[in-house]
């Protein structure tokens, strides 16, 4: 505990603004990251967004980053060879060839090879637990390659960035995929974790964040968000509705006020460190 403490007291020592600056420090951009950060612990927020200490990674991290890696730039090698194929079409000889599936202008080892190229190594407690992960990767990747969605998907947008003004404030985010969907857009976010039974209200707010800033972004009407879980290759859909996004922007507003307003000080005075909190430091 004392060595705990000790920390703490260094940590307080870097760049600590008196509460009364405190709005000189605080980010000019807010993205769900950081909203559900100050919800779950304000000194934890305190930590990561106003004296910005570096934070300890995690093979969570690495692992989830690397296969998203392998999607995006796999989907973005399927795009440009779309478009160079479409371009063929004006040759009198290639006229009347069928249309390309994704599987005719990308093979599986290319994808594997976009994964091996882009692997993230670093966070693993060990050599064993970095193997493993390694290989879990190249079996996800492959049951996608060969999934169903993968037939049915139509990307137009991929890791599209984004920020909105929600009564005033910069909102920021990053949706992983955007497929067209007949006349509209289906919002898609991978998962490398095992999907819930059952998606409850709080599960659903990331989505409907990114349904909000598409509607407003396009000219498109949304019709779908999923989560698409890619370990064992499930798709879990929903739509918000108005009132549900309403709700959660209003409730972002509140909480990013509360932010600009909290006493972040005075609370790290008075509460002991939680789990979260150490782990930073």
């Amino acid at each position: 505990k004392e060595a705990v403490v000790a920390k703490l007291e260094s940590v307080n020592q870097i760049k600590a603004p008196v509460n009364q600056s405190i709005k000189e420090f605080l980010p000019s951009k807010f993205s769900f990251t950081q909203i559900k950060d100050f919800q779950n612990c304000p000194r934890g927020y305190y930590y990561k967004y106003i004296l910005k200490i570096p934070l300890k990674g995690n093979n969570y991290f690495s692992f989830g980053s690397s296969v998203h890696l392998a999607l995006q730039k796999f989907y973005e090698e399927v795009k440009r060879r779309q478009t160079s194929a479409q371009g063929d079409l004006f040759s009198p000889v290639k006229a009347t060839k069928i249309k390309k599936s994704i599987r005719d202008l990308i093979s599986l080892d290319e994808l594997i090879k976009f994964y091996e190229e882009g692997w993230i190594e670093d966070w693993y407690a060990s050599k064993e637990q970095k193997e493993k992960y390694f290989k879990q990767g190249k079996e996800i990747l492959k049951n996608f390659y060969h999934s169903r969605y993968l037939d049915e998907s139509s990307p137009v947008y991929l890791e599209k960035m984004f920020m909105v003004k929600i009564n005033g404030y910069n909102l920021t985010g990053k949706i992983d995929r955007l497929d067209q969907a007949g006349e509209g857009l289906k919002i898609i976010d991978y998962k490398t974790g095992k999907p819930k039974a059952k998606l409850e209200a709080e599960d659903k707010e990331q989505l409907l964040i990114y349904q909000a800033a598409a509607a407003s972004l396009f000219n498109q009407p949304i019709k779908e968000l999923a989560y698409y879980y890619l370990e064992n290759d499930t798709m879990v859909p929903f739509l918000g509705t108005a009132k549900e996004t309403e709700k959660l922007l209003a409730k972002i507003a509140q909480t990013i006020e509360a932010i600009k307003n909290f006493d972040f000080v005075g609370f790290v005075d008075k509460h002991e460190p939680c789990e979260y909190c150490k782990d930073i430091i």
